[in-house]
């Protein structure tokens, strides 16, 4: 890596990182104040909080590192360009690509960690945030719960595999009537999986009464 490439980015994370821890606190406050009668008056414990909003972080940070990434960079070249530090780049033979070069592996690298987490972490941690939502602070008076039981699921999933839920039971972690469709790489349909119920079982779903279709790449059944 070139020095200018290091200074680039040492001029990129201090806002960036600004900018990101400023947005998850705004959201967290937002939801809080947002739930707050509810918590107030189902006296919910700080632990099922700091659990709540500790599993909501990747949820969170899907949902605003783009605007993070766009922020930062467009004060990092303001404030490059304020100093006349890009002219002076131009001016040494830098091409504008070059001086853009190191933002966009930032922004490249920022897309394949959004991916990752959207695949691996997104989908467990909406699962756990509506499960602690519906049984410890949407609570109604008299001790009882709402109905915990959430209709038309769609998640996005490790391995290229789309859930439709037709029932999620959060407070008894079981799911009912699931579709799951299988992609290959390049998001050609591979297989059909519908199954009748599906329970939460040492840290993994684990579905029942199963049918696996096997599909042609237009999404026609094989045999």
């Amino acid at each position: 890596m070139r020095i200018l490439d290091k200074y680039s980015i040492k001029n990129f994370m201090p806002p960036a990182i600004y900018c990101l821890v400023s947005f998850i606190f705004m959201y967290m406050i937002i939801d809080l104040f947002g739930h707050l009668d509810e918590i107030l008056r189902n006296k919910v414990a700080a632990g099922i909080l700091a659990q709540y909003y500790y599993l909501l972080l990747p949820i969170i940070f899907v949902q605003v590192i783009p605007v993070v990434i766009l922020l930062a960079t467009i004060y990092v070249f303001s404030d490059m360009n304020k100093h006349n530090e890009i002219t002076a780049m131009k001016s040494a033979g830098v091409s504008i690509i070059k001086i853009v070069m190191p933002f966009l592996v930032v922004g490249i690298s920022v897309s394949l960690a959004v991916m990752l987490i959207n695949e691996m972490a997104v989908p467990k941690a909406n699962i756990e945030t509506t499960r602690i939502k519906q049984t410890y602070i949407e609570h109604i008076k008299g001790g009882q719960e709402k109905n915990s039981v959430i209709d038309d699921v769609a998640v996005y999933g490790e391995g290229n595999r789309l859930f439709y839920i037709k029932e999620f039971e959060v407070s008894k972690r079981r799911l009912n009537e699931i579709i799951i469709l299988e992609h290959d790489s390049l998001n050609n349909p591979v297989s059909k999986i519908i199954a009748k119920t599906g329970r939460w079982k040492h840290n993994a779903w684990v579905f029942y009464n199963c049918i696996i279709y096997r599909l042609k790449k237009n999404g026609e059944l094989i045999g």
